[in-house]
């Protein structure tokens, strides 16, 4: 009698040590799901910002005066992280922790100097043409 004691623990065990193992692996799964779907919507709200600021680089450009500004409602987080947008080198940069989106700015770096940075803590970016200068305030 004392082996079917030892067969029955030794069963409700093994059966505890599997339902372990799978909700640790279901853990994982979906860990690396919910990693994958905030990657992909960080991507998707920076090329939102970067459209965003391009459209208001775009119209402060095609004014006919030689002093114009436009100011743009930002979201003051992503992914409850504040982030920088600013002009480096000619190019519009958009930095959230390690990632680091880079984009042409049609161009304009021939024609304007491209200039300033600031963190998205205001929840407002404001472009300023002067001259031949484009700001990031």
């Amino acid at each position: 009698m004392r082996r079917k004691g030892q067969i029955l623990i030794f069963e409700n065990v093994l059966i505890f040590s599997i339902s372990i193992l799978l909700f640790m692996f279901s853990f994982m799964m979906f860990m690396n799901f919910q990693d994958y779907y905030r990657a992909v919507a960080v991507h998707d709200q920076l090329n939102k910002l970067e459209n965003m600021v391009l459209a208001g680089v775009v119209h402060v450009i095609t004014t006919d005066e030689a002093d114009s500004t436009v100011t743009i409602k930002i979201p003051e987080t992503i992914a409850n992280e504040y982030y920088t947008v600013g002009f480096d080198s000619g190019k519009l940069v958009l930095e959230l922790n390690e990632v680091k989106k880079t984009s042409n700015v049609f161009d304009l770096q021939r024609h304007f100097q491209l200039l300033g940075s600031i963190v998205s803590k205001r929840g407002k970016i404001t472009i300023y043409k002067n001259g031949d200068q484009i700001n990031i305030l």
